[in-house]
């Protein structure tokens, strides 16, 4: 209900924001294409909003637990998520807030998952979309009954917020706003996808394997 009423209100927006071409189309495609963007646009701020809540949201929440590393500003190290040991690691102690953080992730997506359905039919990557709301909600929810939501809530955090500059940027294109601010944002994008992506996501994935296969957890 929350997204599709912020959505809603966006649209009005976007109508107003977007670039001066397909407000005043010259060809069927740009015709087509000012048909589509204010929803694009809409969602496009629901995202910003959304990932900017949840990435703060968690940060507070997680900066100083044992296993957020200095790589995302915190105090911990990854390996601390597996210090208890097999089948302890299992086991680990949840707070109230963290749930209630990792349920409304859960639900963000489970929502992603439903507005899609609509889409059928018309979008060009509906399959893809699909499969990727579908394994991310899979994801959350088996992290989260297997009480591995330390490792899912390292995971949300570095794909939450590298989506943040991924949205700018197909937001300032779309809208009439100065070049510069589109090269700074895709600029912006592409250092972050770097770095949280291919490089904290990569630790990630190599702590859980090293852990996992060379020590006893």
């Amino acid at each position: 209900v929350f997204k599709f009423t912020f959505e809603l209100f966006f649209v009005h927006v976007g109508k107003k924001i977007m670039k001066e071409k397909y407000k005043h189309p010259k060809t069927v495609g740009d015709r087509e294409m000012g048909k589509m963007l204010p929803g694009k646009i809409a969602r496009h701020f629901y995202k910003i909003t959304m990932y900017t809540c949840l990435t703060t949201a968690e940060y507070l929440i997680l900066k100083d637990k044992e296993f957020f590393p200095k790589s995302l500003l915190g105090k911990g190290e990854m390996k601390n998520m597996f210090k208890y040991g097999y089948p302890n690691s299992y086991l680990q102690p949840r707070d109230k807030v963290f749930d209630w953080f990792y349920l409304t992730s859960l639900a963000v997506s489970i929502s992603d998952l439903i507005s899609l359905i609509p889409a059928w039919g018309t979008q060009s990557d509906f399959k893809n979309m699909l499969l990727h709301h579908t394994c991310t909600v899979s994801l959350i929810l088996s992290s989260y009954l297997t009480n591995y939501s330390n490792v899912g809530s390292l995971v949300l955090f570095v794909h939450n917020i590298s989506d943040l500059p991924n949205h700018f940027t197909k937001l300032f294109l779309r809208i009439d706003i100065p070049e510069i601010f589109c090269n700074i944002s895709g600029i912006t994008f592409m250092l972050s996808f770097i770095y949280f992506r291919a490089y904290v996501f990569i630790d990630i994935l190599c702590t859980i394997y090293f852990i996992c296969n060379y020590k006893k957890v």
